[in-house]
């Protein structure tokens, strides 16, 4: 649709109050199958999302923290799932017991923060992950 069409066809018969909400939801619906540039997902649940390059699992450890990003590797486990979230900061390991998940989907997730010791000749080679609680949006891979 065209201005000159909305105003030759649709704005004579409207009252003038009507005109911008409607070009505004049509032009919201639209352009809602675009993709963003950040091919990001929109939170849209007043949620905290951390970015995952910014987490410090000592100091985090236990926390309730939300992480969205796309899924990087998949570990099928015996009766859990462990797959890698990858934002544009870093990447992170999820265990989840949910079976859904695929290479490259885009998720959200709301889980604990958890931390594995490893110590090795007195270093510790520990690992950060989420223990996942409940995926909150999970758009797949095409």
């Amino acid at each position: 649709m065209t201005m000159q069409f909305l105003r030759q066809a649709i704005a004579p018969q409207l009252k003038p109050l009507y005109i911008l909400p409607s070009l505004l939801l049509t032009g919201l619906l639209g352009c809602s199958g675009v993709p963003s540039a950040l091919n990001s997902i929109n939170v849209g649940f007043g949620v905290d999302v951390s970015q995952i390059g910014d987490i410090e699992p000592t100091r985090d450890q236990d926390k309730t923290i939300y992480v969205q990003g796309k899924v990087a590797a998949l570990v099928p486990l015996v009766d859990w799932l462990a797959y890698q979230v990858q934002d544009s900061s870093g990447t992170i390991w999820v265990l989840t017991n949910q079976r859904n998940i695929q290479l490259a989907d885009r998720v959200l997730i709301e889980g604990k923060l958890r931390y594995h010791s490893i110590p090795v000749a007195e270093q510790d080679f520990g690992e950060a992950y989420v223990e996942e609680h409940r995926q909150l949006e999970r758009i797949p891979s095409q």
